[in-house]
């Protein structure tokens, strides 16, 4: 009901980002600003883009990383899980995810996948977490570490992270 409530008629929904381990197959499904990233040998490799309107001007570069960050559409979504679809003839009144992204890839020993809400990547950056990593073990104890981290860092917005990792 929030999205029919929202002031100004504007269109609410949510984002979605999950794994599925096969294996030492990692299959990633993204829609909206949440984020799924592999850090593999030191480095960060993004796992998915961001589909709000910022990063998609950033991409095409009408926009800068630090215009995109200050902005006050930084919070609009270009694909999203819409809760506003309509009932239709069938009685369906379910979530529909616009434009959503797939894909596979393969994990091997050492590797870690990480994954976040919004809130946690507008104030913890790729050091953050190879400096978290570093200091922390497991995969619940990095988790923790990253949240703690994005609400001492100032986090305005609700801060999840989920870690998997391969031994």
């Amino acid at each position: 009901h929030g999205a029919e409530q929202f002031p100004g008629g504007a269109r609410m929904g949510t984002t979605f980002t999950g794994i599925l381990v096969i294996n030492d197959r990692v299959a990633v499904a993204h829609v909206g600003a949440s984020r799924a990233i592999l850090v593999r040998d030191g480095k960060v490799i993004p796992l998915t883009l961001d589909h709000s309107l910022v990063a998609s001007l950033v991409r095409v570069g009408q926009m800068t990383e630090e215009e995109a960050a200050k902005s006050d559409e930084r919070n609009v979504l270009v694909r999203c899980i819409d809760a506003r679809v309509p009932m239709d003839e069938s009685g369906f009144d379910g979530l529909v995810a616009l434009g959503y992204e797939d894909g596979t890839l393969a994990v091997r020993a050492g590797d870690i996948v990480i994954i976040t809400s919004d809130g946690v990547w507008g104030v913890v950056g790729e050091s953050d977490f190879l400096d978290l990593i570093g200091k922390h073990t497991g995969a619940q104890q990095i988790a923790n570490a990253i949240v703690r981290r994005a609400l001492a860092n100032g986090s305005d917005d609700n801060s999840t992270a989920m870690v998997v990792t391969w031994a």
